[in-house]
């Protein structure tokens, strides 16, 4: 098993280490050295969330390589212009995926997020779902906080992500940075 130490905002996976050692992990994927007994493997990297999506993306075979794969991000209305595109699209016979922070719907069947925000594996796992059922496109809707925990930086979009912002709003310098990154690296 490896385990990916990733920070959120909520908390941090180096803080978590010690307990996933003791549930028998012995590999991980860390911004700094951990304090784990010598049999624990740990690979120091700059930026794990985004090895993350690399891993995340080769274990599921590269679904987004199978997939016409769609962005949307901004402030406000992202779930409202991912469901009218999609349904745009059924309505010229595509078959589409759809992932929002609500959840995700792949043909007729929804399934609900809960409180949990996708990262780049739930986001890999979907798209292998998606292309596993044969759909055609896969929408995506990408959060600036998914943004800025690189969630999205290993899918190869079809098309640039777009973003939407219909209403004036504050949003942290560290997640304007990034957005200005992504657009940046596109």
């Amino acid at each position: 098993a490896l385990f990916v130490c990733v920070r959120t905002a909520l908390s941090d996976g180096h803080d978590l280490a010690v307990a996933a050692y003791g549930a028998g992990c012995r590999l991980f994927l860390a911004r700094r050295a951990l304090p784990l007994p010598g049999d624990a493997v740990v690979l120091e990297v700059e930026e794990p969330e985004t090895l993350l999506g690399e891993i995340s993306a080769a274990f599921f075979g590269h679904p987004a390589r199978e997939l016409t794969v769609l962005g949307i991000t901004g402030s406000v209305g992202k779930t409202t212009v991912l469901q009218m595109t999609a349904s745009l699209l059924k309505c010229e016979g595509h078959s589409v995926a759809m992932l929002t922070t609500d959840g995700e719907q792949i043909g007729d069947a929804f399934v609900p997020a809960g409180s949990v925000v996708p990262d780049a594996l739930r986001i890999h796992a979907f798209l292998r779902r998606a292309a596993d059922v044969g759909a055609e496109l896969a929408l995506l809707e990408l959060s600036p906080y998914m943004l800025a925990q690189g969630s999205a930086f290993s899918i190869p979009f079809t098309e640039q992500v777009c973003f939407l912002f219909t209403t004036p709003v504050t949003v942290s310098y560290s997640v304007q940075a990034s957005l200005i990154a992504i657009v940046i690296a596109r």
